[in-house]
């Protein structure tokens, strides 16, 4: 079984396919390692930079002329820095980020994009690319629904929307079971229209407001 390509540095740090490594400049590049009929075996990928080609030893190859760009590796983060912390605005490359931010924006359930050319567009994850950069959507605006309070009977006190989407009335605050609400006196409400909100079923209870009258 031969040996896995890699790429030494003049410093004596060794980068093989996949890893990482900190240019002159001070930028981040993913190298890759691609079969040698591409012409040469080692590539790298950034947003500035685009594709550019490489020896094995991190000199830049331009034209037949070789200069030293790749200078170290990219020292991995110990603890989430603190500019990891809001997943909607991440501008690192996904392989540069720490592994509780990689795990958080994979398990985000509101959606990602990804930076292509100049703009943000959808990503859909079947892939994470290290070189690429991701981010996490914003999280929708929660919007209750207007409950007709003046439209139902007195004895009507609290307010839910099953799974199903359908409303009902209950005299005393009920509980979720499976996909339901359960409570005493439950009353149909689907004579009344109501302005849709967009919580889940689970988050749509709601009491009557206190008139503040005395009795």
């Amino acid at each position: 079984m031969s040996e896995q390509p890699k790429m030494t540095l003049p410093n004596g740090e060794v980068l093989r396919d996949g890893d990482w490594g900190v240019m002159r400049e001070g930028r981040a590049v993913q190298i890759r390692f691609e079969p040698p009929d591409h012409g040469f075996c080692w590539v790298s990928h950034s947003v500035s930079y685009g594709r550019r080609t490489y020896l094995s030893t991190g000199t830049f190859c331009n034209h037949g002329t070789h200069e030293l760009d790749i200078i170290a590796r990219a020292p991995a983060p110990s603890t989430r820095p603190a500019d990891e912390m809001d997943l909607t605005a991440l501008c690192k490359p996904f392989g540069l980020l720490h592994e509780e931010t990689k795990a958080a924006l994979r398990e985000w359930p509101h959606g990602w994009q990804e930076f292509y050319r100049s703009d943000w567009c959808n990503h859909i994850p079947d892939s994470w690319r290290g070189s690429f950069t991701y981010r996490a959507k914003p999280a929708p605006v929660s919007i209750r629904a207007t409950i007709p309070w003046e439209f139902l009977v007195s004895d009507i006190h609290w307010v839910a929307q099953d799974e199903d989407g359908r409303w009902y009335g209950y005299a005393t605050s009920p509980t979720t079971d499976e996909n339901l609400w359960v409570g005493d006196d439950m009353r149909d409400l689907d004579f009344l229209v109501f302005p849709e909100g967009n919580e889940h079923w689970t988050k749509t209870l709601q009491q009557r407001p206190q008139t503040g009258e005395k009795p």
